[in-house]
């Protein structure tokens, strides 16, 4: 049983109206995450490493770079 496609933002729409409906002593907290759980040399090593990761996938052509910004692929392109 296969659902016909919907817009997001119709979807997003009904999701708030429902809500919405809840008594808000009955809707989730939202709590604050605590801050402050990598040291600032972790954030600085976990960034480098994300920087170089990308910039290999884009030069082995899993990430290639589009007019309205990036597209992803499973499969590298070949350059």
């Amino acid at each position: 049983m296969i659902k016909k496609p919907i817009s997001l933002d119709i979807a997003i729409q009904e999701t708030r109206k429902r809500f919405n409906q809840i008594p808000p002593s009955l809707r989730p907290k939202k709590n604050k995450r605590p801050a402050g759980r990598r040291s600032e040399e972790e954030a600085t090593a976990l960034a480098r490493s994300v920087y170089y990761s990308v910039k290999k996938a884009e030069e082995e052509g899993y990430i290639q770079k589009n007019s309205g910004g990036y597209r992803m692929l499973w499969t590298a392109v070949q350059k």
